[in-house]
């Protein structure tokens, strides 16, 4: 197993077994939007994304789908200004609340996948046949 597969298991379980994880806003000018939020709603964690519009350079917003999704993701406009914030919010759930809470980001995520495949493959039936 080399240091590469090792540490991607190691993150896995990170995430797995964290109810949070945290999504910053990328230093390298890349999108806001980032395998991170799809890899925690995969595995029942809830991504906190730090929204930083000025480094899309597409000229949109890159969370708009996920937003007309309702995913539920936590939006924030700073990390390091409302981490504390997000902390003392989640510290008020319950066992029972975080349990709950997982389950529906799980079953989000798979029924925002199964939708995507379905009008991906929409589009392009639609695409062939012209």
């Amino acid at each position: 197993m080399s240091n590469t597969t090792g540490f991607y298991g190691d993150y896995i379980q990170a995430v797995s077994d964290s109810d949070l994880t945290l999504c910053p806003a990328s230093e390298f000018g890349s999108s806001t939007e980032s395998y991170c939020i799809y890899e925690a709603f995969s595995l029942g964690s809830v991504p906190v994304v730090e929204e930083d519009v000025a480094v899309d350079n597409c000229g949109g917003d890159p969370l708009l789908l996920l937003k007309q999704h309702n995913a539920p993701f936590i939006l924030v406009e700073s990390l390091d200004d409302e981490l504390g914030d997000v902390i003392a919010n989640e510290s008020r759930m319950n066992l029972q609340e975080k349990i709950a809470r997982r389950a529906t980001v799980v079953n989000w995520y798979a029924n925002f996948r199964h939708h995507m495949a379905s009008q991906f493959t929409r589009v392009l039936k639609a695409h062939i046949n012209h």
